[in-house]
């Protein structure tokens, strides 16, 4: 998990949607602040980088729409490294 943070951790998408936001719950935001919380099914828990920082909650919607477009649309459909 953590090589996976690590390798994934680069990506400040964030930038650009708090430069044109008019919410002032993303333009406060400094998008080089990332993190990864991960509980497995038997109670193990772990974090990786700024799991102290808060965050808007609906945040948390955003990796549950990836896997969910990826899931319906496949992997050649759902490419977003064009």
């Amino acid at each position: 998990m953590e090589d996976i943070f690590q390798r994934t951790s680069t990506a400040t998408d964030i930038k650009g949607l708090a430069d044109k936001s008019t919410n002032s719950r993303y333009r406060d935001m400094d998008p080089t602040i990332q993190s990864l919380g991960v509980c497995t099914v038997d109670g193990q828990r772990m974090d990786f980088g700024d799991a102290t920082h808060k965050f808007p909650v609906a945040e948390i919607i955003r990796p549950v729409l990836y896997c969910q477009g990826l899931s319906q649309l496949g992997l050649d459909t759902y490419d977003t490294t064009a």
